[in-house]
């Protein structure tokens, strides 16, 4: 029955009068509310954080898959005599995430990620100083989903660790926060759409997963947990619309950012394209090795992937809730430096772009911004 889903969800979404997505215009104004929810698998989680920290007066919850807390790659012990890139993806690899990734992670010792956590409030605050971010009092009222599969072998469980024990520190309570890691899921976005077997770790890192843990049962879904959360009861998800998922010029909004690609995707639920409608913005964005230009094993493109099989869209055309779908790219590492740029197509949380990666006009960021500008959700 799954696998017939996903044949249907795909037949949907590539014949309907042509492609899904069709014309690359410029997004469209709508009629929007204020306050916006970012979700994000991976770069994208960590990427979702810092959205989340630096417009926390308009961003008003996040979905954090599998990522880690702000400028986790920033909470080194500073030394003159390197880098600070070099700096930063040393500590991205080796602390935040798993170096080794096929071998189980070895356990950071508490001074550490003690360490890194008062590094990520003190670059907090300095940034609140300057009023280049938001202040952080702002996500108190925040809600907040976390995830992190008990398979993952890339995000150490310390590094979501950080992130909730920052969440507390910034005075989220409790009851506003939701911490699903019980589910034997490898590094993904878990979907009913998902063909990669639960618990592997392997493009496009959209997985299948058996809610309750007995296989033929109902499938995990992690769009339906994200919203749940994040907007309370929702009505039941309907069959999305093809012609409602469009392609639109991103190169318009991201003004020459490093690692963006030049399209992206947006879905428009039938109800929001009037003006006596009131919608939702949500920005969903997609991990490492899943942008729409990233070329899989077998030669295709990931193209429409994660805007078509994370299960979103079925969820927001119910409900009245916009999805916006940036897309990074890969920018080639020099063959003397291996470690530099994007080669993956991430999201920059750990400044390849620059040293400012993490204020509200860094560029990545301030293209996103300009963006929910664009459809209507400003978040400035």
């Amino acid at each position: 029955m799954r696998f017939s889903g996903i044949f249907a969800v795909i037949l949907f979404y590539t014949t309907a009068s042509g492609t899904a997505a069709q014309a690359e215009d410029l997004l469209p104004a709508l009629k929007l509310e204020p306050q916006v929810t970012v979700s994000g698998l991976s770069s994208g989680a960590f990427m979702t954080v810092q959205l989340q920290t630096a417009f926390s007066g308009k961003i008003s919850g996040a979905g954090v898959v599998a990522g880690g807390p702000f400028d986790c790659a920033g909470g080194y012990v500073y030394n003159p005599f390197f880098d600070p890139m070099d700096m930063r993806i040393g500590q991205a690899v080796a602390i935040c995430l798993n170096p080794t990734e096929m071998l189980p992670a070895v356990p950071l010792f508490p001074y550490v990620t003690g360490f890194i956590e008062n590094q990520t409030m003190a670059r907090i605050r300095i940034l609140e100083g300057r009023g280049t971010i938001d202040p952080s009092s702002n996500i108190i009222d925040d809600r907040i989903y976390m995830f992190l599969g008990t398979e993952d072998p890339i995000v150490r469980s310390e590094t979501m660790g950080m992130l909730r024990n920052i969440y507390e520190e910034i005075g989220v309570p409790d009851g506003q926060i939701k911490f699903d890691q019980d589910v034997p899921a490898g590094h993904s976005f878990v979907t009913a759409l998902g063909d990669v077997p639960c618990a592997d770790t392997e493009p496009d890192y959209l997985n299948l997963c058996d809610a309750d843990g007995q296989p033929g049962g109902a499938a995990f879904d992690q769009a339906e947990q994200i919203f749940n959360h994040l907007y309370g009861d929702l009505k039941d998800e309907v069959e999305p619309v093809a012609a409602n998922l469009m392609t639109f010029d991103q190169s318009a909004y991201s003004e020459g950012a490093m690692g963006m690609d030049s399209k992206a995707f947006v879905y428009i639920p039938t109800a929001c394209k009037t003006e006596t409608t009131d919608c939702r913005l949500h920005i969903a964005l997609h991990g490492c090795s899943q942008g729409r230009s990233w070329e899989l094993s077998d030669g295709l493109l990931m193209g429409e992937r994660y805007a078509t099989l994370t299960g979103y869209n079925g969820w927001v055309e119910a409900n009245n809730i916009v999805v916006l779908y940036p897309q990074a790219s890969a920018v080639p590492a020099p063959a003397f430096l291996p470690a530099r740029n994007n080669p993956k197509g991430c999201w920059d949380w750990w400044g390849f772009g620059g040293d400012d990666y993490l204020s509200k006009k860094a560029p990545q960021m301030a293209a996103i911004a300009r963006m929910a500008a664009a459809i209507g959700a400003p978040l400035e």
